[in-house]
């Protein structure tokens, strides 16, 4: 087998892997959308909770879980969500807003659409990172072999 045969090779099977990426980041992408978009649209109400605790897992970058209670018309909820990368943490007894579906108050979210914009951004990074990975391994395998 010469050069050419092999590089033909190595770039097919690089642009196989790179649909089958590109195909499975679409199909998170549109999951996160469809969700988000559904949860977007039937909780248009919103209420002031108050954080009752957080879970620390991403503490050294900022994020974690948040947990929250809310009352709507004299019923108290419970909520929970994905802290913001993009602000500090947030403590007990600090105020934050949550969206909930007005025939179902206990169908809820805190915050914006922030959350789901990080799984679309992380379906562009993971295929981006696997591309580069698969590039760089055929093209050390070009070199291994030929040079």
């Amino acid at each position: 087998m010469d050069l050419n045969e092999y590089r033909n090779i190595v770039t097919k099977v690089v642009m196989t892997a790179a649909v089958i990426m590109l195909v499975l980041c679409a199909i998170v992408f549109g999951i996160c959308k469809s969700y988000g978009d559904r949860r977007y649209k039937v909780c248009t109400s919103e209420a002031v909770g108050t954080v009752t605790g957080r879970d620390t897992f991403l503490s050294d970058v900022g994020g974690g879980r948040i947990y929250a209670t809310y009352s709507v018309g004299g019923e108290t909820y419970d909520a929970n969500g994905a802290e913001s990368y993009l602000r500090d943490t947030y403590t007990a007894g600090e105020t934050v807003q949550i969206y909930y579906n007005p025939s179902n108050p206990s169908d809820n979210f805190i915050g914006g659409p922030v959350t789901y914009a990080y799984a679309r951004m992380a379906s562009f990074g993971i295929l981006l990172g696997v591309l580069f990975v698969i590039g760089n391994a055929a093209r050390a395998s070009i070199r291994k072999e030929f040079y």
